[in-house]
């Protein structure tokens, strides 16, 4: 950007103006989780997350931390499988060069516990009812037969 400075002596007397250009270097750190939509931020347990880059074209260098003590330096896409239920702080911090330019995006994930159960059967004779139950029954669970 090319800015303008207008200057004066005591009483407005003598003014000048001087010009300068201000270069201004815009390094961006973000991301989406699971889709360019980032709609998709929590996932199951036995399942990855993916991570998409989606920082500014002047970054250079990317550090990631994943939340459960895991770190990246990727760049582009990546998987990462975490080991427990629970919401994670994902920070991705990015810098550029000439000059040294930092920015950091922080989004979080959730990883849902997959759901537990055991079912008890029966041993009948062709014609008779089965009994079936469900031990360890949790109402936040859906059951179906």
């Amino acid at each position: 950007f090319r800015v303008l400075l207008n200057l004066s002596g005591i009483n407005g007397v003598c003014p000048t103006s001087v010009e300068h250009n201000v270069n201004i270097y815009d390094v961006k750190a973000d991301f989406h989780r699971n889709s360019v939509a980032d709609t998709d931020t929590a996932i199951c347990l036995n399942e990855s997350m993916t991570f998409i880059n989606a920082s500014s074209s002047l970054v250079n260098t990317f550090s990631w931390e994943l939340g459960d003590g895991s770190t990246s330096s990727s760049s582009s896409t990546f998987n990462h499988d975490y080991n427990a239920p629970g919401t994670y702080s994902v920070k991705l911090m990015v810098s550029g060069s000439d000059p040294i330019c930092y920015d950091t995006a922080t989004k979080e994930v959730v990883i849902l516990a997959i759901p537990v159960g055991n079912a008890i059967g029966d041993t009948v004779c062709r014609y008779d009812t089965a009994q079936l139950n469900v031990t360890d029954y949790n109402p936040a669970y859906n059951y179906s037969w």
